[in-house]
C-alpha cells in the first residue's frame, strides 16, 4: 500500500509551456518552478530560466483542479484562430486560490501577437 504525507507550501507556483513546436496540437516543453529575485546561484540539479516580456491574454479557470484548468485549455485552443496566438510560451499561475476545491482558480497567460 503506497501512503504519503505532505506538507502544502502556500506558495505562488508557475508552469511555463515553452519551445511550442507549431500551434496547440505541436509538442512544447513544460517547467514548473517558483519566482525568484535572482538566478545568481541555482542550486544543483534545478535550472534557472529568464523569460522576455510579452503579450499576453489572461484567462481564469474556475472550479475543482485540474479538470477546470483542462476545461479552460480546450476554451483557448477552440479559440486558437481569433486569439492570435504567438507560441513563444504560455504560462500558469498557481496561487493562493489554487487548492480551494471546488472554488479553485489559475490564472492562464496565452503568448498573442
Amino acid at each position: 500500500m503506497w501512503s504519503h504525507s505532505l506538507i502544502i507550501l502556500k506558495i505562488l507556483v508557475f508552469c511555463f509551456h515553452i519551445v511550442i513546436e507549431s500551434d496547440y496540437a505541436g509538442e512544447y516543453t513544460t517547467i514548473i518552478g517558483v519566482p525568484v529575485s535572482t538566478l545568481g546561484e541555482v542550486p544543483s540539479g534545478l535550472i534557472g530560466r529568464e523569460f522576455e516580456a510579452g503579450n499576453f491574454q489572461k484567462f481564469l479557470a474556475k472550479g475543482e483542479m485540474p479538470s477546470a484548468v483542462a476545461k479552460t485549455w480546450i476554451d483557448i485552443w477552440q479559440r486558437d484562430k481569433e486569439l492570435n496566438r504567438k507560441y513563444s510560451y504560455d504560462f500558469e499561475v498557481y496561487g493562493e486560490n489554487s487548492n480551494n476545491g471546488d472554488q479553485s482558480e489559475v490564472e492562464i497567460f496565452v503568448a498573442i501577437r
